[in-house]
């Protein structure tokens, strides 16, 4: 083969596959809010971790989740009145502001349980566990290099009231690049005191943007 002729061939064969390259471009990440209507459809195939870090990349992303320390008193308080219906209807106000919200879930679930709502029960049973089993895959929480990743500052409450821990103390480090916050919890049945690592980078880094560089609101 002449080398007019091999050029010829190479070129033939850039321009077959920059129109393969048009033909089938790259899938863009799926949206959070794509993502949360599947959910919604109760797609046992949503990825809850993707999930997560979708809703950090969303407009409506806050480093603290969402509902209002009200909101999510008034669902407690009427759960724990077994004031069912209404714990419902405050629980599915906080998740209209925050569908990633895991206390609500629980209470969801709990209280569709007590009204004989097996399906709807189930439903949230199926988030709160992916969500919270998201949080687990991702370390043991027993170190810095071993964080639990979290994505909102509720998340860490969220799992401390799962584990039936009390909080006594919090602090905040930054290592290798990382932001971490420290909680120093007791296990209320049997009074052992734990430290517990999560690795809060978005929620820092969101922080950043919104306060500046070294200033950080909890």
């Amino acid at each position: 083969m002449t080398r007019k002729a091999l050029f010829a061939c190479l070129w033939l064969a850039v321009g077959a596959l920059a129109v393969l390259a048009q033909e089938d471009p790259k899938p863009d990440a799926e949206s959070y809010e794509s993502m949360v209507g599947r959910l919604k459809q109760f797609d046992r195939t949503v990825d809850f971790t993707a999930l997560r870090q979708a809703y950090t990349q969303s407009p409506d992303y806050s480093p603290y989740g969402g509902g209002t320390d009200k909101a999510h008193g008034a669902m407690f308080q009427a759960f724990g009145k077994k004031q069912y219906d209404k714990a419902i209807k405050e629980a599915e106000k906080v998740l209209k502001e925050y569908y990633l919200d895991i206390d609500a879930h629980i209470i969801c679930q709990l209280a569709f349980a007590e009204t004989g709502k097996r399906e709807r029960a189930d439903y949230h049973q199926f988030v709160s566990e992916g969500l919270v089993q998201s949080i687990l895959d991702s370390g043991d929480g027993q170190s810095e290099k071993t964080a639990y990743a979290v994505v909102t500052v509720d998340e860490e409450y969220a799992l401390l009231r799962v584990w039936g821990f009390g909080l006594r103390s919090q602090g905040l480090r930054h290592a290798e690049g990382h932001s971490y916050d420290v909680l120093t919890v007791i296990d209320r049945q049997t009074n052992e005191e734990k430290r517990i690592y999560f690795n809060i980078d978005p929620i820092f880094g969101s922080w950043k943007r919104l306060f500046g560089e070294g200033e950080e609101k909890k």
